[in-house]
């Protein structure tokens, strides 16, 4: 797979780069263009919450770093109220010609440092900017195309599942909510479509793989997606793929991710799945001292999501509702225990390599408009958490599963753009 994806994103730029002059350059090198004039947009949104954590994990209510959520919410305690501000985005486009246009957004996005969860603030623990976005695009380098140098979307969910759903405000899309795939990385891209009708497409991305972090190793990441519409740009669907070595050569991690998105939007109804695979080869080294060589095991992560939004009162009012299951491990067991004998641990290795602790998310609520751009929702935020030993360890602590468990948080959420 990844010899595969890699050839086909070298092919395709190299092709690009290859290109002068032979589609859409109608004023030669040098020339102004007088029937163009540049132009940019500021852009931005804000959300936030009002919140209390009416029920805490059990596991996390003592001490919240044994707390075994992804979320924002993960660390705080029951009966903990809260004012946030989860995400502020102040962005800019400037045309620079009719094919070329650059982009630049300033991000805050408030959360835990946890799992999938963002931490924007400074030393002083001050909220502070990132950026996230700075590209510049290269419009019909080719019909239909269009060629990405810098930070930019990764195609795997803001194009697709996040911008359908429709509810960033309200939460991630579940590859993002749970750190599985960044929205945003530093390379060269080439988005476009097979006809001029743009009802069949594709994206490529060949990035550093570090989301908005500085690079610190040589290893690359590709990503990749073919879409298409169907019943009248009704039916939607996206097939994902990326890869990426995540570390070292002996033995080496190679990350692959295959995910298959499906969305029906009508008015009023839309409805939404998304699935996906995680799989990390020697993920996990299994050592048992003094009774067999160290095993490698493959981690194996599967997430399923299913929304849907409906429009109550047209340009006022909408119903939300999404459903998500995650599991780490994908059922299969694994050890990541070292021992110092057959029977006597001395500790563990890997993160949560002992436990694989499934989840099931639930979000409901409402969308009140009482202005364009202005949204007001009441909403209630659920996470259950079921965890099981797993590998050897079961054998030290037994196979019964442990104490279930779940976080429940009603919000008020306030969202605007412009």
């Amino acid at each position: 797979m990844k010899h595969i994806l890699v050839g086909v994103v070298c092919s395709l730029l190299f092709a690009c780069l290859g290109i002068v002059d032979s589609y859409g350059q109608t004023v030669s090198a040098g020339e102004v263009d007088s029937t163009f004039k540049p132009s940019g947009t500021f852009w931005g949104q804000f959300f936030g919450d009002i919140s209390v954590k009416v029920h805490a994990d059990s596991l996390g209510q003592s001490n919240a770093a044994n707390g075994r959520g992804n979320s924002e919410y993960s660390t705080y305690q029951k009966a903990f109220a809260n004012e946030q501000i989860r995400r502020v985005y102040l962005g800019y486009t400037y045309n620079i010609s009719k094919n070329f246009t650059t982009q630049w957004l300033a991000a805050y996005e408030e959360g835990t440092g946890v799992g999938g969860g963002n931490l924007t603030l400074d030393f002083g623990n001050e909220r502070s900017f990132y950026m996230k976005l700075a590209n510049i695009q290269w419009k019909n380098i080719f019909p239909n195309a269009t060629l990405i140098f810098g930070a930019q979307a990764t195609p795997a969910f803001v194009p697709s599942s996040e911008t359908q759903w429709g509810y960033r405000s309200i939460e991630k899309t579940i590859t993002d909510k749970y750190g599985i795939i960044k929205s945003a990385d530093l390379g060269l891209g080439l988005s476009g479509s097979f006809d001029d009708a743009h009802n069949f497409g594709y994206d490529i991305l060949y990035a550093d793989g570090s989301g908005q972090k500085l690079e610190t190793d040589r290893y690359k990441k590709v990503y990749a997606d073919l879409w298409s519409y169907f019943m009248e740009k009704k039916i939607y669907v996206q097939l994902y793929g990326d890869i990426n070595r995540v570390a070292g050569e002996v033995p080496s991690k190679d990350a692959t991710i295959l995910k298959l998105y499906v969305a029906y939007t009508t008015v009023p109804l839309t409805v939404g799945f998304e699935g996906f695979m995680y799989n990390t080869t020697n993920g996990i080294v299994d050592t048992v001292v003094a009774t067999k060589t160290p095993e490698t095991h493959d981690i194996k992560t599967i997430g399923l999501s299913f929304f849907a939004t409906a429009q109550i009162i047209p340009n006022s009012l909408n119903a939300f509702a999404r459903y998500d299951m995650f599991n780490p491990t994908g059922g299969l067991p694994f050890t990541g225990v070292i021992y110092a004998n057959a029977s006597t641990p001395l500790g563990f290795i890997g993160s949560g390599a002992a436990l694989s602790t499934k989840e099931n998310f639930f979000v409901v609520g409402l969308d009140y408009t009482p202005y364009k751009n202005v949204h007001i929702m009441p909403n209630v935020w659920y996470n259950s958490y079921s965890s099981q030993p797993v590998g050897n360890y079961s054998k030290l602590v037994g196979s019964t599963a442990l104490n279930s468990d779940f976080e429940l948080v009603p919000r008020l959420t306030v969202f605007y753009k412009f």
